[in-house]
Parts: structure tokens; sequence; C-alpha cells
């Protein structure tokens, strides 16, 4: 377990969450199999600073009126201009019982078909799992300097878990990321048609004729 802290309150379930926000505070709820849902509050810098540190899947204390429960941040609404947090979901963990989370992917190494102009797309960036609190990881690595050659792939079954303990939601053919060939753009040819023009003197010899 980590030693993070967050400090909550209950609030008013009646209560207006734009007050609340106001207040400097961020509504949200906490809740789990063996818990009963429970309304509450958090400070706005307090969670920023900790969501930094801990993201979705790494457990955490919640301090709730002096009674700490290890809690993950299962779900959470933003500001879709400032950014802030606007609503936020904490799921209690109990050991021993399974629980559903995202798991980030991270994409190191480096690809060798990249020297031959491959573009390396990534399609999955994380995974919903299912696993004992015991058992959760930060991140999942997902080394790219696999990709030897245009076409090359890595799917979901190349990921290096151990599968008697992480069980994911994706198919195992899912595609995560592709060595593909560069696009071609096109460029089509504006330039503009040539003119005659007559040259001096022309015109008169015509006229002349």
């Amino acid at each position: 377990m980590n030693n993070v802290v967050l400090k909550a309150e209950k609030r008013d379930p009646s209560a207006k969450l734009s007050e609340i926000r106001n207040s400097s505070f961020v509504p949200g709820v906490v809740y789990g199999k063996k818990n009963e849902s429970v309304a509450l509050k958090v400070d706005r810098s307090q969670l920023n600073k900790i969501f930094k540190e801990v993201g979705e899947s790494h457990i955490f204390s919640l301090d709730l009126d002096s009674k700490k429960i290890d809690v993950l941040i299962h779900d959470f609404q933003k500001d879709p201009v400032k950014g802030d947090f606007l609503h936020m979901d904490f799921y209690a963990v109990t050991q021993g019982q399974a629980l559903t989370t995202n798991i980030k992917l991270n994409f190191i190494g480096k690809s060798e078909a990249e020297k031959e102009g491959a573009i390396v797309e990534e399609y999955i960036r994380d995974v919903e799992a299912t696993l004992l609190p015991k058992d959760l990881v930060d991140s999942i690595d997902v080394d790219i300097s696999v990709l030897k050659k245009i076409g090359d792939s890595i799917r979901i079954k190349d990921l290096p878990i151990d599968t008697s303990k992480i069980t994911l939601t994706h198919g195992p053919e899912d595609l995560i990321a592709i060595a593909s060939e560069p696009k071609r753009v096109e460029i089509e040819d504006t330039a503009p048609e040539a003119v005659e023009v007559p040259v001096a003197g022309e015109e008169e010899k015509k006229e002349e004729a």
C-alpha cells in the first residue's frame, strides 16, 4: 500500500455542487463492494498534487473523518476548458478481493523499422484489467524495439504480464502498435497555365497580311 493520504470530508448530498467547487473543494463519492456509498469533498489543490503522483492505477489512503480507507481513483470528470476536476469517484479496495481498473501502457525502446522510414502508430494507451490489489502495477512496459520492419505489430497477447494474475478485457489479437509505411501526400500541380503573350509588332504584321 502507498503512504499517500488524501483528506476528505463528508458532504450533504443535497448541497449545490457549484458552491462546493467555488469553495476550493471537489465533490466526490467513495464506494465499494463492502462499503456503502458516501458523498464527500476533497481539497482541490491537494487532489491535484496526489493525482499527479498516483494517477488511476495506484492504491492510496482516503482519510474520511479520521477513518482511513484504501482506494483507487475509479472515475472523474474535468472541465473541458479549464481542466479542473469537477467530480471524483473513489473505489474502496478490499484485500483479497479482485478489482477492475485501467493500467497505462509505457512505450519503451526504439523501433528498427523507423530507420526504414516507418511510423510507429499506437492504438491502445491503457488496458482494463481485473486483478487482486496485491498484483496491481503502475504500468505495463511495451518494448517497440521488436518492430523490426514495416508491418510488424504488437498485440495484447504480446504484453509481458502474468495471465494467471491479471485478466485483460481486450481480445488477444487487439492491436496495440504497428510499424506502418508513411502515408504519401500527393501534391496537386497548381501552377497557372502558360498564357501566350504576343510579341510587339506581330499584331501589325498580321493586319498588313
